[in-house]
């Protein structure tokens, strides 16, 4: 064996060895990554998840405050009617106490 074919087998032993080192750890950075980015939308939905349910509640409290304002305002038509009523009494009456 001469030293030019020596040095031959030595460079590209360790080429090989470089490439399939640097094919193997990239395809773990590959995993790493995609592994991260997997966290990162499980994150994103659970969070998305809790906003959304979080948003049905508000909604239906808004309807139920709305129910509760109708009824209140009917109650003040009422009530500002029989008022109307009673100040028309009191005037038909020319305002005189008993």
């Amino acid at each position: 064996m001469t030293m030019e074919s020596l040095w031959a087998w030595i460079l590209s032993s360790n080429a090989i060895t470089g490439v399939v080192t640097w094919l193997a750890t990239r395809r773990q950075r590959n995993n790493d990554f995609l592994s991260a980015l997997q966290k990162s939308i499980d994150l994103l939905t659970e969070k998305y998840t809790l906003v959304l349910d979080e948003n049905t509640l508000l909604k239906q409290e808004k309807v139920e405050w709305q129910v509760t304002q109708k009824k209140l305002m009917q109650k003040v038509d009422c009530l500002t009617k029989e008022v109307q009523r009673l100040k028309n009494l009191v005037e038909a009456n020319g305002g005189k106490q008993r």
